[in-house]
């Protein structure tokens, strides 16, 4: 990842001559690089791109305007734009050929999942991820594992939303190992966050400071990951819990903090969650001491995300040995 952001400054400069020249097979190629970028907080950088890409292939109808298609839905969702999100996957099965790579194939029913879900559509969420779950797991490779860790935990988050809590937990845990064993570190990171939610809803903060603890070392490995302000909101509701409100509400800052970096907002059907820690915080805190801590948490830096959710959680500030090292 790190290679990558070396080249980005290249890639984007040959991504606006692809487009300048009308170049719309370079440009689809380049459109590629939207990944990295969205897992290190720079979407927005390609969002302008990414508009032009398809108006371009719209035109022009290049080999992978299906793969485009695809990148440009997944980053379009992460903005949080599911309308024009909506629009453009659902073009796949009218105006525009399927995609050629095999992992776009398989990313289309998920990102359907997750637009259904954003759109309140448990229904048609759950049938979409679990069809992919059952297309990912009849063959398994380190992609497809990759992508199944995402699926597993749509899967749970529409369960925890129906009220089945084990049946989240299974599928939480299921993404926990995949995400673990394919390196997918966001997912691994959203399953112990959601899963924390759910023991900390029960009562259960010892198992959600657990889960909370593992998550800090994947906030660290990955800082500019959006799923990471659901990880400081969850220690703000754990930290608010035990009395520390004000270091709750600094994390409730740092959260809004890495969404105005990335441009994001919180994910449709999880805005809820985030709402209710935001009262459950401010309600604790005395007067304006919220308005004040959380502008201190907004005022930092978001790469100290994971030593702030350390110290809420009583945790050493600086992980023994390199957290990084540790998982290889």
């Amino acid at each position: 990842m790190a290679e990558f952001l070396l080249v980005w400054p290249d890639v984007r400069r040959a991504w606006e001559l692809a487009l300048k020249c009308e170049d719309a097979e370079s440009k689809c190629l380049a459109s590629m690089s939207l990944v990295p970028l969205w897992l290190n907080g720079r979407v927005l950088e390609a969002y302008d791109l990414v508009e032009a890409s398809i108006r371009l292939a719209d035109e022009v109808q290049p080999r992978r305007h299906g793969d485009l298609v695809v990148v440009a839905t997944q980053a379009l969702y992460h903005l949080g734009n599911y309308d024009r999100a909506g629009e453009l996957v659902d073009r796949l099965e009218r105006d525009v050929p399927a995609p050629r790579d095999p992992d776009m194939v398989r990313a289309v029913p998920i990102l359907r999942g997750l637009i259904a879900m954003a759109e309140g559509d448990l229904d048609g969420s759950e049938r979409e991820l679990r069809r992919s779950v059952e297309l990912l797991e009849s063959e398994k490779s380190a992609s497809t594992g990759w992508l199944d860790a995402y699926a597993h935990t749509g899967v749970g988050t529409v369960l925890a939303l129906r009220g089945d809590i084990d049946g989240a937990i299974r599928e939480l845990t299921a993404a926990r190992e995949l995400g673990r064993e394919f390196g997918n570190v966001g997912a691994e990171m959203e399953s112990h966050v959601f899963e924390a939610d759910l023991h900390l809803a029960s009562g259960r903060s010892d198992k959600a400071r657990e889960l909370l603890e593992s998550a800090c070392a994947l906030v660290e490995l990955r800082p500019f990951y959006e799923g990471n302000a659901y990880c400081l909101e969850e220690v703000a509701a754990y930290a608010a819990g035990g009395g520390n409100t004000t270091g709750a509400a600094r994390l409730l800052g740092l959260a809004q903090a890495l969404r105005d970096v990335l441009g994001t907002r919180s994910w449709a059907l999880l805005q809820p969650l985030s709402e209710r820690i935001h009262d459950v915080v401010r309600s604790a805190s005395h007067g304006s001491s919220f308005d004040a801590a959380y502008a201190e948490g907004r005022a930092l830096d978001p790469r100290s995300g994971a030593a702030l959710c350390r110290t809420a959680l009583a945790l050493p500030v600086a992980p023994p040995g390199n957290v990084a090292a540790k998982r290889t």
